[in-house]
């Protein structure tokens, strides 16, 4: 049985480990601020509505990695409960396989 919920158990942990990991790579790169300025175009009302339209955009990108990352540990926890549940059964059958062995 256990063989079953291999392939998913890897599937499913190196798909948490991606969305963990590019949460952390897409949250740096649209929230760096060295990279994130906006132009001086000469207008500082325009100045000001680029500046503003730059801090909205970052935290909605930091929202957005927020939720990739949450993506990453919802895969984690299916995961460990596969894993759990797996455990669990493979008990069952062991224990009602040697009761049934005794029985006889």
């Amino acid at each position: 049985m256990g063989a079953d919920y291999g392939v998913i158990l890897e599937d499913l942990e190196e798909g948490a480990q991606k969305f963990v990991t590019q949460a952390s790579t897409f949250h740096h790169i649209s929230t760096d601020s060295s990279t994130l300025h906006s132009p001086d175009t000469g207008d500082g009302t325009l100045n000001q509505a680029l500046a503003e339209a730059l801090q909205r955009f970052s935290l909605v990108a930091e929202a957005f990695s927020e939720k990739i990352a949450q993506n990453g540990y919802n895969l984690r926890g299916a995961h460990d409960d596969y894993k759990q549940t797996d455990t669990d059964v493979a008990r069952l059958l062991d224990k009602l396989t040697s009761d049934s062995e005794s029985d006889s």
